[in-house]
């Protein structure tokens, strides 16, 4: 879920409107290569994952508005 949910925000942090978002959880789940492959690895590693997209999106608003708040989350993350 939060894999899921860091993944949408980075989606709506990169432009993207409601109707974007709803296409990227389709395309999240709707293509065999990501259900087929990538989500079994997901469930097995899911903090690997779900930190990993919470880093990119923390970079993404470190990038945008440089605060320390948002450097130390990138960097803990």
């Amino acid at each position: 879920m939060l894999a899921t949910t860091a993944l949408l925000n980075i989606v709506s942090l990169l432009g993207g409107n409601n109707r974007t978002i709803v296409i990227g959880a389709i395309t999240l789940f709707g293509c065999d290569y990501i259900v087929g492959d990538i989500l079994p690895m997901l469930m097995r590693d899911q903090v690997y994952w779900a930190f990993f997209l919470l880093s990119v999106w923390a970079f993404i608003k470190f990038t945008d508005h440089p605060t320390w708040l948002m450097g130390g989350l990138w960097q803990v993350s």
